[in-house]
């Protein structure tokens, strides 16, 4: 029987289940590791935009996310949304997933992008409708001027089936980026979902 290991700690997933798990592996890191994630689904509401969202961004999640973004491990890929994977799937069935974009230096510097694979473990259609004209950084700015965003994305929209979109991303810090792309997306006459991994602490 070939081993697997933990992609956050390196344990066996084997040795450290329980009897069942032995014989079938069913995450990517163990079961140490996943309790020690801050699992809180929550719906969000941004004015009118209702937003579904995962995991609490602290701890041990928000060690991950610095880890796959901030240091480029793109093996921890599947690690977020893995045990919610056929969950989701029936969730979103018919859906085209839109991911929220990242700055165009940070995608060069990592390598990938990094939404688009967190959230390409759901086998979903995607398309890429946004893109942000220069490397604004809404870390990098004040919080009153996160607004600014909507001038910084270019919208292309694209014809996809049913018209039903998912619009995704890593983390719900203000909610002003996908404010301002989900109001280009509604005025182009889209059905649209929200959905990201994490909240800030803020939502509770």
């Amino acid at each position: 029987m070939i081993d697997c290991y933990c992609l956050w700690c390196g344990k066996s997933l084997r040795r450290e289940s329980s009897l069942k798990h032995m014989f079938y592996v069913d995450d990517v890191i163990c079961k140490s590791c996943r309790d020690k994630i801050s699992y809180r689904p929550k719906r969000i509401k941004l004015d009118d935009i209702t937003v579904d969202s995962l995991f609490v961004y602290e701890g041990l999640i928000r060690e991950m996310i610095i880890q796959y973004k901030e240091l480029s491990d793109e093996a921890l890929f599947p690690v977020f949304l893995y045990p919610f994977i056929e969950e989701l799937r029936r969730k979103y069935r018919g859906y085209t997933i839109v991911p929220v974009p990242s700055s165009t230096a940070n995608n060069q510097k990592r390598g990938f992008k990094a939404v688009n694979k967190m959230f390409g473990v759901l086998n979903l259609r995607e398309e890429e409708m946004f893109m942000k004209k220069d490397d604004f950084d809404q870390k990098e700015v004040d919080f009153k001027r996160r607004h600014e965003i909507r001038n910084h994305l270019v919208y292309e929209p694209v014809r996809v089936k049913n018209n039903k979109v998912l619009l995704v991303d890593d983390i719900l810090t203000t909610g002003e980026t996908i404010k301002a792309a989900y109001s280009f997306l509604a005025a182009s006459g889209y059905k649209i979902k929200v959905l990201t991994t994490c909240y800030n602490r803020r939502f509770l």
